[in-house]
């Protein structure tokens, strides 16, 4: 499920990282391309948090990432004051890239 997209270098780019979160899902094997390499960590979303906010994960995507989940798991993402509509976001390409 799509949560927010962000801007890498805004100001220098246009370019969109859309984040989303994922439930449910199982073991399976990686088919990275070749020039890809991914670590997977696994880990309680509460220690994510803390590796974020003590500045451990400065990594933009992450943090977003992280901290939009936990909110969510608190149950409060509806009531945060400031949020935006989700009007105000770019559109999000679906599988076959076209924009919603």
């Amino acid at each position: 499920r799509h949560v927010t997209s962000i801007y890498t270098s805004p100001g220098f780019c246009d370019e969109v990282i859309h984040v989303f979160l994922a439930t449910d899902l199982e073991d399976g094997e990686a088919v990275p391309d070749e020039d890809e390499f991914v670590k997977v960590v696994m880990l309680p979303l509460e220690e994510l948090v803390n590796l974020v906010m003590a500045g451990e994960i400065r990594d933009a995507k992450t943090v977003a990432g992280a901290l939009i989940a936990d909110r969510e798991r608190r149950g409060d993402a509806a009531d945060a004051e400031g949020a935006t509509d989700s009007s105000d976001t770019p559109d999000v390409p679906d599988e076959e890239g076209a924009t919603s």
